[in-house]
C-alpha cells in the first residue's frame, strides 16, 4: 500500500491563506480549527478574487489536494515560542544568580575594608577602640545592608519584567498558558480543551494543580472555572 504524501505548511502561512480569502480572525484560530478549514478551501474560495501572492499560496495547497496529498499545519511554531519561554526563564535565573554572587562579593570587600580601618585603629589606640570608631562602623554595615537590600529589590523588579505570567501563574506562551486560555465558566472536557489551544498532549497533572489552587473545579461535564 502506497504511503500517503504528506505538505507541511506553517500555522503562520495557513493563517496568510484564510485572511487573503478574507478571513481577518484567522490568526486567533489554533492548528486543529486551520487543518479543519484547510479541508473546505475549495468551496471557501470560491468566487474569492485573490492577489497574485494569494492565488499562488491557495493555488499551491489545491494543487497538492488534487495530487492526492495530505496538507499538515505543523505546530514547529509553539514548539520555539515555548522554548523561547523557556530559555528566557533560565536567562533571568542566571542573572539572578550572578547578581546575587556580586553583591556577596561586594559586601565581603566592604568588611574586609571595615575590619582594616578596625585594625589600624586598635593598632594606634593600643587595642581599644575609640566610641567614634565604634559608629563609624555601625552606620558603614547599616550602609551595607541597605544598599543589599536596595540591590535585592531592584533584582527582583527587573526579574518580573522579563517573565510575563497569566491570572494562574503560568508563563505566557507555554502549554500551561495555552490550556488556562481555554478554560471558562462553561465545563469543557479535556479533549475540548486541547482543541481549543491546540496543545497535543493531555495535561491532567496541570489541571489538578488549578483545582488545588481553586481556580477550577471538574464537574461530569468537564473543567470550569470557579
Amino acid at each position: 500500500m502506497a504511503k500517503t504524501q504528506i505538505l507541511e505548511i506553517t500555522k503562520s502561512r495557513a493563517v496568510k491563506i484564510f485572511e487573503d480569502i478574507g478571513f481577518q480572525t484567522a490568526n486567533k484560530w489554533d492548528s486543529i480549527r486551520l487543518q479543519k478549514k484547510l479541508m473546505n478551501l475549495e468551496s471557501l474560495v470560491e468566487g474569492t478574487k485573490l492577489s497574485a501572492k494569494g492565488k499562488k499560496r491557495v493555488d499551491e495547497i489545491l494543487q497538492a489536494r488534487s495530487d492526492g496529498k495530505e496538507v499538515v499545519v505543523t505546530t514547529a511554531e509553539e514548539k520555539v515560542a515555548d522554548a523561547k519561554a523557556g530559555k528566557a526563564v533560565q536567562d533571568a535565573l542566571k542573572r539572578e544568580t550572578e547578581r546575587k554572587v556580586n553583591r556577596k562579593k561586594k559586601s565581603k570587600k566592604e568588611k574586609e575594608k571595615v575590619d582594616v580601618e578596625e585594625n589600624k585603629s586598635e593598632s594606634k589606640s593600643g587595642g581599644k577602640m575609640s566610641k567614634s570608631k565604634k559608629t563609624a562602623k555601625k552606620k558603614i554595615e547599616k550602609s551595607t545592608k541597605s544598599k543589599s537590600k536596595t540591590a535585592a529589590a531592584k533584582s527582583k523588579k527587573e526579574d518580573a519584567k522579563d517573565i510575563k505570567l497569566d491570572k494562574f501563574g503560568s508563563r505566557v506562551g507555554t502549554i500551561q498558558a495555552k490550556i488556562n486560555s481555554a478554560l471558562t465558566k462553561k465545563p469543557k472536557t479535556m479533549g475540548q480543551l486541547l482543541e481549543i489551544s491546540g496543545v497535543k498532549n493531555q495535561q491532567n497533572g496541570h489541571l489538578k494543580n488549578l483545582i488545588n489552587a481553586g481556580f477550577v473545579k471538574k464537574t461530569e461535564k468537564g473543567y470550569t472555572l470557579l
